[in-house]
């Protein structure tokens, strides 16, 4: 069993998905709101795709979750929260990533 997740190593899956991938999904099921998501290109501007400015407030808490890090400020620009592209680099300035990400799941 391991001491820090109290699940047996068994019990854990380790997946590695690049941070565009995970962005991608985030922004696409804020831009669903229930429907089927439609694929969104990497420099498809968030705004015109649809995205209203609570989406991007829940984007914003999104992103801080699955990379586990709080955006400053300073990094809440229109810049940054462009489209996937722009998130993409916004968090690997943030964490110092080339764009990998691991997540450690429960199977």
């Amino acid at each position: 069993m391991d001491i820090e997740t109290g699940y047996a190593e068994s019990e854990l899956r380790v997946s590695r998905r690049s941070n565009r991938d995970i962005i991608r999904d985030i922004v696409e099921g804020l831009l669903a709101d229930g429907a089927t998501p439609q694929p969104l290109a990497d420099d498809a501007v968030l705004a015109d795709a649809g995205i209203s400015s609570l989406a991007m407030v829940k984007l914003l808490l999104a992103l801080e979750s699955a990379f586990d890090l709080e955006v400053p400020r300073r990094e809440i620009t229109q810049e940054a929260f462009t489209s996937v592209a722009s998130l993409d680099a916004l968090i690997m300035r943030l964490t110092g990533t080339p764009g990998a990400a691991q997540l450690t799941e429960l199977c």
